[in-house]
């Protein structure tokens, strides 16, 4: 199986590929992927990200949302390379997570 990194690498170059602007994306998923590495993390799960999309408490959850929204693409693409691999929730209100 290929390292997370690679993998969002690769995930990020198909989606701009694809005409897809990526600012948020190319911020917040490196950070996910240095979250996962220091947790010890070899796949994504939908514990670890809301962990780590619900941790600056200061934000709205709309902010939360956010953060998971671009979890969430690359968790799709990558489940196609590592079956482990849980897609993240699509919304966040008050801390819960709706699917």
């Amino acid at each position: 199986m290929k390292p997370l990194r690679h993998a969002l690498e690769d995930y990020l170059t198909l989606r701009q590929a694809m005409g897809c602007t990526l600012s948020e994306a190319r911020t917040l998923l490196p950070q996910f992927v240095d979250f996962l590495d220091h947790q010890g993390a070899p796949f994504i799960t939908t514990e670890w990200a809301m962990e780590w999309a619900t941790q600056p408490r200061h934000i709205q959850p709309a902010g939360w949302a956010s953060r998971l929204r671009s979890v969430r693409g690359c968790a799709r693409y990558h489940i196609a390379i590592d079956p482990r691999t849980a897609s993240s929730p699509r919304k966040v209100r008050g801390g819960m997570c709706y699917q």
